[in-house]
Order: C-alpha cells, then structure tokens, then sequence
C-alpha cells in the first residue's frame, strides 16, 4: 500500500526558484497520488455521486494530466475541460468534480465554485491556504513550496 510518506519521500530533492524552495515530483508519485484520490473519491459518498452524475472537469493546464487518470481508474467522463482565462456554456447547475494538479491559493477553485457551486473540488496536493476550498486532496505541501510536475519538463 502506497502511503503519503512514501509519496514525500518521492518528491525529488529541492532547488530554489527566485528564493522559493522546489521539488520536482517524478510520475510514479503522480501514478501513486493519482490511485490515493482516486480511492478517496470512491469512498466519499458526496464527491463520487457528484463524479457519477456529472463526471470530471480537469482545469486547464495542470488539472488536465491528473483527470485523465482518474478518468480512467474510475471509468469517469470528461465532458468538459475547464480554461480560466475562457468561459464555455456550462450549466451551472451541474455536478461535477473539478480537478487540478494543486490547490495554492484556492483563487481557481473560487472562481468555479461561482460559476458551478455543486461541483466538487479535488487535488493531488494542496497549501494551506487553499484548504477550505479544496474538498479533498491527498497530500498538504508547505505554501512556500514550488512543485514541478514531469509535464512541465518539456
């Protein structure tokens, strides 16, 4: 059984990045975070009825890796991919499950609360000061910690 530890201890070692400390996460940690939400969405009553009505809406860049996976653990559709600097026709009225890679201020998952209020919010990881906005995540990270995704390493 993967445990957060485990997951901690996958996190590479850390540069800096203009004064900020950054770790660079590798895809079998992402693999392992993935099945670790995957698993709590399953067991959330109030976050998988909300994926099995309205399926997962990944955001925009960094939500988009994460969702696919999930996607596919879960046999979950992506009817929309969500872009905050787009609108789309959306009802507002949907249940979904919005998902990204991190929640660092939660100003995103605000945003979309707004505009999709029954949507579930969900992240691999998360900051303190996006907790109260992220329904579930898997890991907590310091708010001065940069993550890099291997996506980003392209």
């Amino acid at each position: 059984m993967v445990t957060r530890k485990i997951l901690r201890d996958a996190l590479s070692q850390s540069n800096k990045r203009e004064g900020q400390e950054v770790r660079s996460i590798n895809w079998d940690a992402i693999q392992s975070t993935c099945r670790l939400l995957a698993d709590h969405i399953q067991s959330d009553i109030i976050i998988r009825d909300k994926a099995m009505k309205g399926g997962l809406l990944p955001l925009a860049r960094g939500g988009l890796i994460p969702a696919t996976i999930l996607s596919h653990m879960l046999n979950l559709p992506i009817p929309y991919v969500l872009h905050p600097q787009y609108s789309i026709d959306m009802p507002n009225d949907g249940e979904y499950v919005i998902v990204d890679d991190i929640c660092d201020t939660g100003k995103t998952f605000s945003y979309y609360q707004s505009l999709i209020p029954r949507a579930a919010r969900v992240a691999l990881f998360c900051k303190p000061q996006g907790r109260d906005l992220c329904d579930a995540s898997v890991i907590e990270v310091p708010q001065d910690l940069w993550l890099k995704f291997p996506w980003e390493d392209v």
